[in-house]
């Protein structure tokens, strides 16, 4: 009789231990968090079940191989044989070639955002140059033409004061609209 159709013994079913460290494998092939204690129990439980996968896993074609290899050379630091003759280390002068490549962007993205910011926000905060000033009336029109009149041919101050009255009368509502046309085109 083969090992396949016995029935199981009590032997044969899994103790508590063995039930936990086959949860904490579960977890860790899962990619889950474990313990310090529990890593060292399951190391070769998981360094066999990597080979069990790998020898699964389907042979790299040569196109896919040389794919990673390039990937890989990409994400290494390139050495410059000359720069390790002049310098002695590559670390050192390369650090340095970078924090001054990152400070002249970063310096002149800061001055191309704060030029952009002047000129825009200069625009959109300046208010218009030209007022639009609302017509004189013709009653405006005709106390001015008589103040004009009666201070040429006399010049005392009673006289001019007397000639300002009807003047003031008729600029009293151009007034009232000439400030209420600019405070509209003025607000804030």
């Amino acid at each position: 009789m083969t090992d396949e159709h016995r029935e199981p013994s009590v032997d044969d079913l899994p103790s508590e231990e063995e039930l936990a460290e086959a949860a904490a494998l579960a977890r860790a092939l899962e990619r889950e968090t474990l313990d310090e204690a529990q890593l060292d129990a399951l190391l070769p439980a998981l360094e066999a079940g990597h080979l069990l996968k790998m020898t699964r896993a389907p042979e790299l074609s040569e196109a896919r191989l040389s794919a990673l290899y390039a990937e890989l050379e990409a994400s290494l630091p390139a050495t410059n044989p000359t720069v390790v003759r002049e310098t002695g280390s590559t670390g050192a002068f390369m650090g340095w070639r970078a924090l001054r490549a990152w400070l002249l962007v970063a310096t002149s993205a800061s001055l191309a955002a704060a030029v952009g910011l002047w000129f825009f926000s200069r625009d959109a905060a300046a208010p218009n140059t030209e007022a639009s000033l609302p017509p004189p009336s013709l009653a405006v029109l005709e106390a001015q033409l008589g103040a004009v009149q009666r201070t040429e041919g006399e010049s005392t101050d009673t006289t001019a004061n007397a000639g300002a009255q009807p003047l003031a009368q008729a600029m009293r509502p151009y007034r009232e609209e000439l400030l209420a046309q600019l405070a509209t085109e003025y607000a804030p």
